[in-house]
Order: structure tokens, then C-alpha cells, then sequence
């Protein structure tokens, strides 16, 4: 009888509770690496499906003080009817109108004092509040024109700003929440391992190293991520793909011992 090979042998084992316990020291530590990786592209299909949808940023949540100054000087109003921006250019260079929050191509050396600032170049546009720079750029269908209040002012600059950094946020969002998933199935793997490896005092359990708790742990949790994967892919909520995930393969676990009780003496395949 010819042997399945990697990784066909774990996909066969993982359909099995029995074969689940038996092909328990099949995969060595680099197979087991693949394995988690694999579950962790799993468990990111939907994260990625779903990362088109990554929360927008609100601007007072970035620069409350400049927004509220913005709203509340009426000289940032006048000057902002002032300003015409066409075909991805700032018409004008500067305005008789003062104002204590928007400036007009500033000079160089003035530049490094602004706090607390809306700052119109020649071909862009940036938010200033101490250290943060939001930079929007402007393109041929940028314009001001017809705002009428500082809110949708505000309003124009977040979905500007959101649309220009949507790839950035995106990547940003999905490692994150990656990162999250992967700490978690570590967790999940090493915990549960260590758990089952402790049943070795038992002199009924054929369990005997921490490899074959992790090996029986990982041939155990392909369905369970499977499933989880599948849910989010129509109910996205990644806390609850994780609970999905811990459950399915604490059922998985349970299985595993009524079919076997760890004992290979026990099993009839």
C-alpha cells in the first residue's frame, strides 16, 4: 500500500477522529509550520474579502483641536470661499483675507511653526497639528467649489483623505487583524497541546511527548478553521471566527478522546 505524502496525509487524517489520534507523530516541525501558515490563509480570506470595507478615519478623531477651531473662526470661512482650486492646481498664491487656521503657500521658513493648520500648496493640501501631516493631493477633479461651511469642508477633506489612503489602510488593517489571528491560533495550538500532553501521567493515554499534542492538536483544527473561514465569508466578525474557531476545535478534542480515549490499544480503524 503506497503511504500518502505531505500534505495529502493531513488532509486524509483531518476527516478522522480516529486517524486524527493515530497519525499523531506524522508531520515533522517544518510541515507543522506549513500547516499553521495554511490555517492562518484560511482564517484571512475573509479578512481580505472584507478589508474593501476597512472603516473610514474621521478627522476629528485625528485633530479634534484643529477641527474645532476650524468650525467655531469665522475667518477660516471667508478665506476658504477665497480659494479655487482647477485641474489639480491652486489658483491664487495668497488672499488679503487673514485667517487663523488656513494659510496660503506659506514660506518655507514659516512652515515649520504651523500648528494647528489647514495649508493650501500649489498641488496639495495638508492638515498640520504638531507632528501629524495629513496629506491630500490634488487631481484634476478635486475641487472646492460650492462648499459653503467649514463642516463640509471637513466632510471633503475626510473623503478625500480616506480615498487617497485606502491602500495604505487597507494593508495596515489586514496585518493587523492578521497578526491577531495568527497570536491567537498560536495560542490556540500550544495551549491546547499542553493540555493534552499532561494526560501522559495517565498511564491509560499513549500520549507521550508535546510533539504528538501538537501534532494531534493541528490534525484537529483544519475543520474547525474551515468552518470559521466559511462563516466569515458571509457574516464577517472576526472575534466571533475565533470563538468558532476555539470551539470547533474543543469538539473536535472531545471527539477525538470517546472515539479513542488517547489510547492506541483502544482504537479499530
Amino acid at each position: 500500500m503506497i503511504e500518502d505524502k505531505f500534505p495529502m496525509n493531513y488532509f486524509k487524517m483531518s476527516f478522522s477522529p480516529k486517524k486524527m489520534f493515530l497519525g499523531r507523530d506524522s508531520l515533522r516541525w517544518y510541515q507543522k509550520m506549513v500547516i499553521v501558515f495554511f490555517l492562518l490563509s484560511l482564517m484571512l480570506i475573509p479578512i481580505s474579502i472584507q478589508s474593501k470595507n476597512v472603516p473610514s478615519i474621521k478627522l476629528d478623531a485625528l485633530y479634534p483641536k484643529l477641527v474645532q477651531q476650524l468650525k467655531t473662526e469665522p475667518s477660516n470661512k471667508k478665506l476658504l470661499k477665497e480659494i479655487s482650486i482647477v485641474d489639480g492646481k491652486l489658483m491664487g498664491k495668497s488672499s488679503d483675507i487673514k485667517s487663523s487656521n488656513i494659510v496660503i503657500n506659506p514660506e518655507k521658513t514659516d512652515q515649520a511653526s504651523l500648528t494647528n493648520n489647514v495649508v493650501f500648496f500649489s498641488d496639495r493640501l495638508e492638515l498640520v497639528d504638531g507632528e501629524k501631516t495629513i496629506k491630500i493631493a490634488y487631481d484634476e477633479d478635486l475641487t472646492i467649489h460650492g462648499i459653503a461651511s467649514m463642516e463640509e469642508f471637513i466632510s471633503f477633506v475626510e473623503e478625500n483623505w480616506n480615498e487617497q489612503t485606502v491602500f495604505y489602510r487597507t494593508i495596515g488593517y489586514t496585518f493587523l487583524i492578521g497578526m491577531l489571528v495568527l497570536v491567537s491560533s498560536v495560542f490556540l495550538i500550544f495551549g491546547t497541546s499542553l493540555f493534552i500532553y499532561l494526560t501522559r501521567k495517565n498511564d491509560l493515554s499513549s500520549i507521550k511527548t508535546y510533539r504528538e499534542a501538537t501534532n494531534l492538536v493541528m490534525n484537529a483544527l483544519f475543520i474547525p478553521t474551515l468552518v470559521s473561514a466559511i462563516f466569515g465569508m458571509f457574516h464577517y466578525d472576526v472575534s466571533l471566527m475565533l470563538t468558532i474557531q476555539a470551539l470547533g476545535l474543543a469538539i473536535i478534542i472531545l471527539l477525538i478522546f470517546v472515539k479513542t480515549k488517547f489510547n492506541d490499544k483502544l482504537v479499530t480503524v
